[in-house]
């Protein structure tokens, strides 16, 4: 199998020790891979795999393994994959511990980079594709939650789809202004000029959001239609009402961060409450998440 030299797959993970190794073994399944693997691995000692076991899963020997352990702020271990690799590779594919790569993803992204030098970033087609009620589109778009433009940070502070979408697979590539870390290819000099913002340390999708505002400055982001990957949502026992809660918090926190002033903040509120209407017709697990967060703010020393 074909390595593409001066390239490196980034992964962070934090105990979840059986997603990481169906991750693995979906990588190990390319047709071609980039020649590093980096792990940075926060996890408590009971829950790490160790190097062989890795190796092992990986199955590949020609595969340069850089594997590290380090605090379980998301912000901490993001920032020391692209310490550990900047002088060694040109482009970074970051993945979440929870995803597999389809055959040619590693392949369609690095020749999409090449072929696009002004694109700074870009990913691929995360499945499964969603698709909401018409009911809680209408919502979103009503209370700015979403956009027919695909991955746009909106005036509100929250983001439109830009990597789950059906539309995206019409055409070779969609310019986007935000993606994922589940599916997320960078310039090497381009990351090293943008740690992660260690106020965005929880575990929501902002880090992600925010790296790419920054980043955006410089150059295009793009979404490859041929380059597919799946988010198997490998979620465990994390709280889920938590998450929710930390990801509010944090899209105020990146307003107030990038686009301060009055307009944002009111557009945010306008927003807020079609979310909130939007989960309750959701069903239990919306409307869970709705009393988790009026709890939660309510609560003696939650601000």
């Amino acid at each position: 199998m074909t390595l593409l030299r001066k390239e490196a797959i980034l992964i962070c993970t934090y105990n979840r020790p059986e997603p990481l190794r169906k991750t693995l073994e979906a990588i190990s399944g390319c047709r071609m891979l980039p020649e590093h693997l980096v792990i940075v691995d926060g996890s408590d000692k009971e829950q790490r795999l160790s190097e062989e076991t890795i190796r092992g899963h990986l199955n590949r020997s020609d595969v340069t393994l850089h594997y590290r352990t380090s605090p379980a702020e998301a912000s901490l271990q993001r920032d020391a994959t692209v310490s550990i690799i900047k002088d060694q590779a040109e482009l970074l594919h970051f993945l979440d511990d929870d995803v597999s790569p389809h055959q040619g993803y590693f392949e369609a992204i690095s020749r999409h980079m090449r072929e696009h030098r002004d694109c700074v970033a870009a990913g691929g087609i995360i499945l499964p594709l969603g698709k909401l009620p018409s009911e809680i589109r209408f919502l979103e778009k009503l209370f700015l939650l979403n956009s027919v433009k695909p991955g746009r940070w909106l005036r509100s502070g929250f983001t439109s789809e830009g990597q789950a979408r059906r539309d995206l697979t019409r055409k070779a590539y969609t310019e986007v202004e935000w993606l994922s870390l589940c599916s997320l290819t960078v310039r090497s000099e381009v990351a090293s000029r943008y740690p992660f913002d260690p106020n965005l340390q929880k575990a929501t999708r902002d880090d992600d959001l925010d790296f790419c505002i920054r980043i955006g400055r410089e150059g295009e982001m793009h979404t490859v239609s041929s380059a597919l990957i799946t988010h198997r949502k490998d979620s465990g026992d994390r709280d889920e009402v938590r998450r929710f809660v930390n990801l509010i918090r944090n899209r105020y926190y990146l307003l107030q961060k990038h686009r301060p002033g009055y307009l944002s903040a009111l557009l945010f509120r306008w927003a807020m409450i079609g979310k909130m209407l939007a989960l309750i017709r959701n069903g239990p697990e919306g409307r869970a998440k709705v009393i988790g967060m009026w709890r939660r703010n309510n609560a003696p020393n939650s601000h």
